[in-house]
């Protein structure tokens, strides 16, 4: 059997990446066949660079974060289908606080798979153990302070959200 062309190119460039380590090939599958790693690159020897962190920029890993915006709540289709069945789905809503400014939230440990860096982030969802402190504060401009995690369940509806320590009026 022939091998695709971009299997081919694919395997290509892998052999020249590898070559350029020092490393023993060992066997991987790629569509069940077991093919030496000096043939095909490895996912687990791609390493993320390092990335910049600048002035003004977020990270994931932050101890408390503090932003300010306007709070509001968005409808969003939940279960059982999250929007496919509107008629049937459950509706959401959920603080969400629109930045005064945008801001960049930058991943800086890459052995978290979840936190990538997200640029010019606006809506930021609002997760927080006292959903009472926000009800009131609907429509106002707010400062929370707080960590700063990815989205991992169909109920999170912004790429970051914050959890929330302290909410005060800006």
């Amino acid at each position: 059997m022939k091998p695709s062309k971009p299997l081919l190119i694919l395997i290509i460039i892998t052999t020249y990446l590898v070559s350029c380590t020092n490393e023993t090939p060992k066997k991987i599958l790629v569509n069940s066949a077991a093919i030496d790693s000096a043939e095909f690159l490895e996912f687990e020897s791609i390493k993320q660079t390092d990335t910049i962190v600048n002035p003004g920029d977020y990270t994931f890993e932050a101890e408390d974060a503090t932003i300010s915006g306007t709070l509001k709540t968005e409808m969003f289709y939940g279960t059982p289908n999250y929007g496919e069945s509107p008629e049937t789905d459950e509706k959401e809503y959920p603080f969400i606080l629109v930045l005064d400014k945008p801001i960049n939230v930058v991943q800086t440990n890459s052995k978290e798979g979840r936190d990538i860096t997200r640029r010019d982030v606006n809506k930021i969802q609002l997760a927080t153990e006292d959903a009472q402190q926000l009800k009131g504060l609907k429509g106002k401009k707010i400062q929370v302070s707080g960590q700063f995690f990815s989205a991992f369940t169909g109920h999170h509806h912004t790429d970051v959200l914050m959890h929330v320590n302290t909410v005060k009026l800006d």
